[in-house]
């Protein structure tokens, strides 16, 4: 193959993690049809599927770019974004652009950019936002993933008040701003480290 391929938006890419399955149009693959690897285990490895615009393929780094309208589908989680970026050499996804990670359950997660492992179970967002299902709302400059059902929120805010719709910038009527926010989802807990409240933003 060349080293890079372009395609439109009538073709998606479906991953298979740990090893790389690229669904081409017949006529660009003349000579030989990729395969899906083999795994080890007796379970076959889910696919993460792309959908967009625009893929570039780059053979040599092992890198897929995929801009416009960018969705990646795994496991019912849905990742949408301006530009995704996917390197299959450290299993690492890049997504910038109005980025939004929507869970199986209903939350949903807004991040300036996103780095996420090919599980999406891990890693690290810029500038994010949750609304979960609950009506409970979290906000932080930068947060951790750490597998799916742990969430730290560095300089972070959790309220259960809806944003102001005529001043969304508006401070909600009470908040918990705090150091650190450790979301545990599976205990079922929160957790707050030097925390404070407030009371339409002022410390009460």
């Amino acid at each position: 193959y060349p080293k890079g391929m372009a395609f439109s938006r009538s073709l998606s890419f479906v991953f298979l993690i740990g090893g790389l399955l690229v669904a081409m149009p017949l006529h660009a693959v003349e000579k030989t049809s990729p395969q899906p690897a083999k795994s080890s285990s007796t379970e076959e490895p889910k696919p993460l599927v792309i959908d967009a615009d625009e893929l570039v393929y780059d053979r040599d780094n092992e890198r897929v770019s995929a801009s416009g309208n960018v969705k990646l589908y795994y496991k019912g989680k849905i990742l949408e974004a301006d530009i995704v970026t996917y390197d299959q050499k450290t299993k690492r996804v890049t997504a910038s652009g109005h980025a939004k990670l929507t869970e199986p359950g209903g939350d949903v997660a807004y991040g300036e950019t996103f780095e996420l492992s090919d599980d999406f179970r891990d890693g690290f967002i810029k500038s994010l936002r949750i609304d979960t299902i609950d009506k409970t709302h979290f906000v932080s400059p930068r947060a951790e993933r750490i597998g799916s059902d742990v969430l730290v929120f560095e300089k972070g805010t959790y309220t259960a008040c809806d944003a102001c719709k005529e001043d969304p910038a508006k401070p909600a009527f009470w908040q918990i701003r705090a150091k650190r926010i450790i979301h545990n989802k599976t205990e079922q807990m929160i957790y707050y480290e030097d925390a404070r409240f407030e009371l339409l933003g002022v410390p009460v």
